[in-house]
């Protein structure tokens, strides 16, 4: 009997001592195979840093396609850091109308591709003639007509292409601009996008925003283009006295009463002072 005892309990020691070794096994299997995740990790977390980031910039996503046939992010990020406000969204309010803008001041202008706040040919500040904006049949699909005239009729220019953005009051419309300039010798054209923004108030547009982004200036003549903003040049105009008024239906051919006020020698001096003139 007292053989029997010893002999159960020699096995259950030795079963104890199997059990702890398959244990420590396990243990150490586990702490190098932390180890080793730690290591890769690290490694990972190395290639990350190899990596350059890309940004996701979605401030743009709600824009109609067709207005990137004309214009990129770049050119509406150069609008954005000129103090231009881009108004995105797929609801955006019906403008259909003709508006008035008699209150026009540059408030940044990029003479050519880069910015110089001390360029001597700058027109920061500067008046700009009283100038018609009409914009008509508007569709569901964001697409709208639009077309400027200054009072004098030197300078015109028609959309090849327009579309809106924006929800509630608040829009911007792009336009695929070509434009025309008569400046004495011959004409001057150019292409570029030429951007609106503001909000639709009872009486017209408030916060009237009007960007253009010179493209290709063409003269007619040799020193056509010599008083026009040269190319990749970037210009941003506000409504100064707060709105840009409703003065008509699109296509309404009868011109707004307040320009019966205007004298033949302020329409002459306004001439020489377009939206894409230059010093």
């Amino acid at each position: 009997m007292v053989m029997r005892a010893w002999i159960r309990i020699a096995l259950a020691i030795g079963l104890v001592m199997i059990f702890s070794a398959l244990a420590c096994d396990s243990n150490d299997d586990d702490q190098r195979l932390d180890r080793g995740s730690d290591a890769r990790d690290t490694e990972d977390n190395d290639d990350e840093d190899d990596v350059i980031p890309v940004v996701d910039n979605d401030d743009f996503e709600d824009i109609v396609d067709d207005v990137f046939d004309f214009v990129d992010e770049q050119d509406l990020e150069d609008f954005e850091e000129a103090g231009f406000p881009i108004n995105g969204g797929d609801d955006p309010p019906n403008v259909e109308g003709r508006y008035l803008m008699d209150a026009l001041v540059v408030s940044y202008d990029r003479v050519g591709p880069v910015y110089d706040p001390d360029d001597p040919r700058s027109w920061e500040g500067v008046d700009i003639e009283r100038t018609y904006m009409e914009f008509s049949n508007q569709g569901d699909d964001g697409s709208l007509k639009a077309e400027y005239i200054t009072q004098s009729g030197t300078e015109s220019g028609e959309g090849d292409g327009a579309f809106i953005s924006g929800e509630g009051n608040c829009f911007t419309v792009y336009i695929d601009l070509s434009g025309r300039r008569d400046t004495g010798p011959g004409t001057c054209t150019w292409k570029g996008p030429q951007l609106v923004t503001g909000c639709l108030e009872a009486g017209g547009v408030s916060g009237w925003k009007w960007g253009f982004l010179i493209k290709d200036p063409t003269p007619s003549v040799d020193n056509a283009c010599d008083n026009v903003l040269p190319d990749q040049s970037l210009r941003v105009i506000d409504e100064t006295d707060g709105e840009a008024a409703r003065v008509g239906d699109a296509s309404d051919d009868d011109d707004d009463d307040d320009t019966s006020d205007d004298d033949d020698d302020d329409a002459k001096a306004a001439s020489a002072s377009g939206p894409v003139s230059r010093g």
